[in-house]
Parts: structure tokens; C-alpha cells; sequence
């Protein structure tokens, strides 16, 4: 089975925040460019299981940490019953007004998240976006690792998982110009290893 997007936007709690700052369409779906210094900075950077066990470990201290703040809190609490209530067979008019509202509150949370991107135009306004949300960006400084180089990490990521994918369906033979070919084939290479570290950050997402 292909490998899955390596940040996409699931309604996971913790796990959509951990990702959000770094997958914003507008940047996802930028061509690389060699004018482009955003693009060369993310096709020049190089994925290692080093590295990905960093961010690995500064995830989890931000989750420990985010699941102290009361925002979070709440926001969790609040995903947890609408889970329930859109699971419900029959629910009633009370139940949909109320889904309707955690729905309305879920997306407003979504789109504070979102901000903090600075609309994902550059790496300058992702790292700007880490930089306020302290938990994170204490997570990073913890694990040797920097806001800038964060939100490179995940576009390379990203940017390796995609072609990956499409390479390994038989969709794409030939690279575009500017894609790290070494870090597409690293994906390739280290496929479980990079799907267990997907799971294990998608249950970050669990209120337990």
C-alpha cells in the first residue's frame, strides 16, 4: 500500500494540531521552482530517521504539554462528543442542534489553528506561526530542533511522500525538477517505519 500523506489534516485532536502548521494547501500545492528559495531550501534538506525521531520525541513533549492547556482541553472534550453524537443511529433534534454547535466550535478551533500559518505563503510564516504556539516550539528547542527547520522537515515530508507515492503507483517515472530524489527514496525505503511514527502521532489525538 502506498504511504499515506505524511501530514494530512485528520480531525484527531492533538494530531491536527501537531501537523497543521505545516500543511496549509497553498504551500502543499506550490511547484518547485530553482528561483524559488523556500523550494530549494525544502529540496535541499535531507530526511534521516535521526531527524524523524527528533520530531518524533518533540511531539510528544508538545502533546504532555498541550494537554495541560485548558484551550485544549476543552477543544478535546468537545471532539470526543461530537464523535459520540455522530455515531448515534437515531439521533435527535437536541443531538443535531448540539452537533451543529461542537461542529461550528471544532471549525472555529480548526481555523485558530490555521492562523498561526500566516496563510502557509512561506517557511518564514510557518516559522513565525511554530514560534506562537509555545508548546511546540518549546518541544523543538528541546529535541535540537529549530521552528525553521520544522516546517522544512514537513514540507520535504510531504513533498517526498507525494511523489513517493505516485512513483510507486507507476504514475510518475520521472521526478520533477526540483524534488529531492534521495528523500523520495527514502520515503520509499523507510515506509513502516515512517507509518508507525503516522500512528504513534495519531493517537496523540486520543483525551486519555
Amino acid at each position: 500500500m502506498p504511504i499515506s500523506n505524511p501530514i494530512s489534516r485528520t480531525r484527531a485532536g492533538l494530531a491536527f494540531i501537531l501537523v497543521i502548521l505545516a500543511s496549509t494547501p497553498s504551500f502543499a500545492q506550490k511547484k518547485a521552482s530553482d528561483s524559488d528559495p523556500d523550494m530549494k531550501a525544502i529540496a535541499a534538506y535531507h530526511l534521516s530517521m535521526e531527524r524523524m525521531n527528533a520530531l518524533d520525541h518533540a511531539m510528544h513533549d508538545m502533546a504532555t504539554e498541550l494537554k495541560k492547556d485548558p484551550r485544549f482541553q476543552k477543544h478535546m472534550k468537545e471532539e470526543a462528543e461530537l464523535a459520540a453524537l455522530q455515531d448515534k443511529e437515531n439521533p435527535t433534534a437536541a443531538d443535531q442542534k448540539r452537533i451543529e454547535e461542537l461542529q461550528a466550535a471544532s471549525d472555529r478551533f480548526d481555523a485558530e489553528m490555521g492562523d498561526l500559518t500566516g496563510s502557509g505563503e512561506s517557511l518564514a510564516a510557518m516559522e513565525a506561526g511554530i514560534k506562537k504556539l509555545a508548546p511546540l516550539a518549546n518541544a523543538l528547542q528541546k529535541n535540537g530542533m529549530s521552528a525553521r527547520e520544522y516546517a522544512t522537515m514537513m514540507m520535504a515530508l510531504l513533498q517526498a511522500g507525494m511523489a513517493a507515492e505516485l512513483k510507486k503507483s507507476g504514475a510518475l517515472k520521472t521526478l520533477p525538477p526540483g524534488v529531492n530524489a534521495e528523500n523520495v527514496q527514502f520515503v520509499l525505503d523507510h515506509e513502516a517505519e515512517i507509518q508507525r511514527l503516522q500512528q504513534s502521532w495519531a493517537s496523540l489525538g486520543s483525551s486519555k
